[in-house]
């Protein structure tokens, strides 16, 4: 088996379970993005995927190399070069929230400044599949909606 590397701009193509095809784009170390795109079939233009509107931005399993392929590399524009911002809850004192920004900082905030923001969680190929597949057909995914904020 091929050893697969994720490198920053891997641009990554996503098998789906209908056979359709997702896309995401590789932005640091964890955090991929991903298109607001989905194929029937696998498409080549690697220039027309960057050039879609990105769905969502998470920090994800490195595991998801094993099971996505690496079709192609571009260079991240400066905004994609950025930390994903991310916050973290204390689920005994739901009032304690940080947040760590797009440079790396970390503060503390309330949980309404947290609102809007991924929870610090690395999600796993097929919570991404499907988080990608609801918000694609206007419904709310399950796995997102139980890392939103708590509010106290």
């Amino acid at each position: 088996m091929t050893r697969k590397n994720i490198k920053l701009g891997s641009v990554l193509q996503i098998p789906l379970k209908d056979g359709t095809f997702a896309y995401g784009w590789a932005r640091n170390y964890l955090d991929v993005s991903y298109f607001k795109l989905i194929s029937e079939k696998p498409i080549q233009d690697i220039e027309f995927i960057v050039g879609s509107n990105i769905l969502f931005s998470v920090p994800t399993s490195k595991s998801v190399i094993k099971e996505w392929d690496i079709i192609g590399q571009v260079t991240l524009s400066d905004d994609l070069n950025k930390l994903i911002p991310i916050f973290r809850q204390d689920m005994a004192h739901l009032e304690r929230c940080s947040i760590c920004d797009e440079e790396g900082n970390t503060y503390d905030a309330s949980p309404e400044e947290c609102i809007g923001l991924e929870r610090s969680s690395v999600w796993k190929a097929g919570h991404v599949e499907e988080r990608i597949v609801e918000e694609m057909a206007g419904r709310k995914s399950k796995f997102y909606e139980r890392r939103k904020v708590q509010l106290p």
